[in-house]
């Protein structure tokens, strides 16, 4: 005879993140055996083409054809060496430097590189730091974070817009904040932005985000992300 029910529920949401932290953890294992294979195997040829890419370059008639076509073939060779670059950093440890940096003067020349590098039509980057912010990071990893960071907003505003800027301390942290006003993102991407691989964009290694990620979790830090689907996106950074 049935006299009554029991009925348990359980909260699953720490269980459910761990699950996906690991299958990160076992993407990214798998990605590191094969970043080793490819910087030996890919790094002695590609030296091998480029130099003979210069040797050519000086007996080539300097037609206006040929020195397209052997600029195309050197900027081809550069990105594959960026790429084989972003596997190494994006598998190995990061290395923790005791050095102190700026991270307002980061973001300052971070921001100056990018607005002489990329076309200015039709947006523009506002920078709100404070001054003397210091964490212990390497200088250059910083600011391959922060240029990931402002390639990504931008590409997100095909039409133009602002990216906002801004850092200060709270507490024992250095808040950093990249915002922009582009297409913004629903909950399935959001959920999937730091997975190496994944792009939503035609052209690209998705490997951006993920590297991003990697580095600021390397000195202790977080990042998360907040967006809305055309209403733009802002990245938080906290660095202890």
């Amino acid at each position: 005879e049935v006299r009554g029910y029991i009925i348990i529920f359980q909260d699953l949401t720490e269980i459910k993140k761990l699950e996906e932290r690991l299958r990160l953890s076992e993407k990214k294992a798998l990605l590191g055996q094969l970043a080793a294979g490819l910087a030996h195997e890919i790094r002695n040829p590609l030296s091998v083409i480029s130099g003979s890419i210069e040797i050519l370059s000086q007996d080539v008639k300097p037609s206006d054809e040929n020195v397209r076509l052997l600029k195309i073939a050197i900027q081809e060779v550069e990105r594959l060496n960026i790429l084989v670059e972003d596997f190494l950093l994006l598998t190995s440890p990061i290395q923790r430097l005791e050095t102190l940096v700026d991270v307002s003067r980061i973001i300052d020349e971070t921001v100056e590189s990018f607005l002489g590098a990329a076309s200015r039509n039709g947006f523009d980057v506002i920078v709100n730091t404070q001054k003397g912010l210091y964490v212990r990071a390497d200088f250059p990893q910083l600011k391959q974070v922060f240029w990931n960071l402002l390639i990504n907003a931008r590409e997100a505003m095909p039409n133009g817009g602002k990216i906002i800027v801004e850092a200060h301390a709270e507490e024992s942290d250095i808040i950093v904040k990249f915002s922009d006003e582009g297409c913004g993102m629903d909950e399935k991407t959001i959920s999937r932005i730091f997975e190496p691989f994944f792009t939503t964009k035609k052209v690209g290694t998705g490997l951006g985000l993920a590297i991003v990620q990697k580095i600021i979790e390397g000195y202790n830090g977080r990042i998360s992300v907040m967006s809305a689907e055309n209403k733009g996106t802002t990245f938080t950074i906290a660095l202890p």
